[in-house]
């Protein structure tokens, strides 16, 4: 019974380690704007690209210059032949200061539309290598002799593809944030 124990607690560790919280930090340097100035485009970024900036902000902070929400955003992961839509959903916590400002996403997670279950970005790494699933069916009780070598390959090969669209879909999200954050306001209308 120890051995059993001893084996399930080792076998979550070496899981646990695999799944360091994966995060997407940047520090952007922008000319001759002040904190509040960044603040407020970064609001004004927030309203636009949501569609209820009210639910998706949960701290808004002017004093402190800081932003912190929960967004989402839809794409479609692949499973074989099968093209599912599913939700990304992030936390973007964004800070600033004069001169500039430093976004971070972070508690990236997915769930297919027609589902009920969330697969976090760290497991979809992890589930990226034929290592990682093998590690992923062990912890699961999933028999890997039922699928085969090819079957796992297979499934790693769709885990990496989804993984980097759920990456694409944050970085592009950071692109359109930038590309707000550095406009040049023409107010002269």
């Amino acid at each position: 019974m120890k051995t059993i124990i001893l084996v399930i607690t080792l076998a979550c560790a070496a899981l646990a380690k695999a799944q360091e919280p994966i995060s997407f930090v940047e520090v952007v340097e922008v000319e001759n704007m002040t904190a509040n100035q960044l603040y407020t485009l970064a609001n004004e970024w927030f309203a636009l690209i949501f569609n209820d900036a009210n639910k998706v902000i949960q701290m808004n902070d002017p004093e402190s210059k800081q932003i912190i929400a929960k967004g989402n955003t839809e794409s479609t992961l692949e499973f074989g032949r099968l093209k599912l839509a599913s939700i990304t959903y992030f936390t973007i916590k964004c800070q600033f200061k004069d001169g500039r400002y430093r976004y971070e996403f972070m508690q990236i997670s997915t769930k297919l539309i027609s589902g009920n279950e969330y697969t976090t970005l760290e497991e979809w790494k992890l589930k990226s290598t034929y290592d990682g699933m093998m590690e992923y069916y062990k912890t699961n009780s999933i028999n890997p002799n039922m699928i085969g070598k090819k079957g796992i390959e297979k499934n790693a090969a769709d885990c990496k593809h989804n993984y980097e669209t759920i990456v694409t879909d944050i970085q592009l999200i950071a692109t359109d944030l930038k590309n707000y954050m550095t406009k040049i306001k023409q107010d002269n209308w």
